[in-house]
């Protein structure tokens, strides 16, 4: 879960106390002049403001609902009152209100009520407004081998294979090398093929590489960028031989740019700035994202976890 501490916007007004210096009284000239100026008091401290502190999940999958919770406590001696309005700006709604007035040292826990996304926002985000306070919650779908995901502009990802390796073979000075994973850890190559990005005379945009995260249980794994370019691409699945020093792959494979995906290409490898026509059809290819991972964990049991 997310947590953010907000300070409340109540304030309190401190009272100005006044008093005799030094414990002198004040006294008037026997001519009757002005009495003796007294200095005033320091202004009381002011009133500890309520703290706020919100929390939301980090990511949800598509169609489970979660909520935002809300947790204000009163710092101060005397009762204080505290609102927040919660406003999915993604959707334009108005999710719920907090508002209570807090006893003195007590705390109130509100959570608001279920969101439930059935699709995968444009950015793959939902935000949330808390008082003039931003927090999101990115929406997934997990997709194991095989499976599928087509978003709502017509764009599909589709998990072709997931590769793990102890070594992948690279190039330096002409020369074959290996780079090894270290002690414990083991390489994933995922194989994905992005369709659909032209749909009826419209260019979608495909998932961005944030956008597609690793699972195993609990943990997540946020794509990279190898040390080393692989040498011709990577395995892809059935296309390439296992030795002791890892996989040799036989054929080339790019790297996954969800840009490049939409970019026409000016000698069949590198893409320029222009995006294909909107007549034409980008070409569908399978692509690779690079991960690191524990050994311990067996590629039937990661999942990808397609946002946008």
């Amino acid at each position: 879960m997310r947590r953010r501490v907000l300070l409340s916007l109540v304030s309190g007004t401190a009272a100005a106390l006044a008093g005799c210096a030094d414990g002198m009284e004040e006294a008037n000239d026997d001519d009757g002049g002005t009495p003796a100026a007294t200095p005033a008091a320091d202004d009381a401290a002011a009133i500890p403001e309520p703290q706020m502190t919100v929390e939301v999940p980090d990511k949800r999958q598509r169609g489970e609902p979660f909520s935002v919770r809300l947790t204000a406590e009163n710092p101060a001696d005397e009762p204080q009152a505290v609102s927040r309005q919660v406003s999915d700006v993604t959707a334009d709604v108005t999710v719920g209100e907090f508002s209570s007035t807090l006893p003195p040292g007590e705390t109130v826990v509100w959570e608001s009520p279920p969101i439930v996304y059935q699709t995968i926002p444009d950015d793959g985000v939902v935000e949330l407004d808390v008082g003039g306070d931003t927090v999101s919650v990115r929406i997934f779908e997990p997709l194991s081998v095989g499976a599928s995901h087509t978003y709502e502009d017509g764009v599909t990802i589709h998990v072709e294979g997931i590769q793990t390796v102890r070594a992948y073979p690279h190039r330096i000075d002409d020369r074959r090398r290996w780079r090894h994973a270290g002690d414990g850890a083991q390489y994933v190559f995922v194989f994905v093929s992005a369709t659909g990005v032209h749909r009826d005379g419209q260019v979608g945009t495909p998932p961005s590489k944030r956008g597609l995260l690793l699972r195993h249980g609990g943990q997540v794994f946020r794509p990279q960028t190898p040390r080393y370019t692989p040498l011709t691409g990577v395995p892809v699945p059935s296309e390439y031989t296992i030795d002791s020093w890892g996989a040799t792959p036989r054929a080339d494979v790019s790297a996954y740019d969800s840009v490049d995906i939409r970019r026409s290409a000016l000698d069949g490898e590198h893409p320029d700035e222009n995006l294909y026509p909107d007549a034409a059809a980008a070409p569908d290819e399978t692509l690779w994202l690079f991960y690191e991972v524990s050994t311990e964990i067996p590629a039937t049991g990661l999942r990808v976890l397609a946002s946008r």
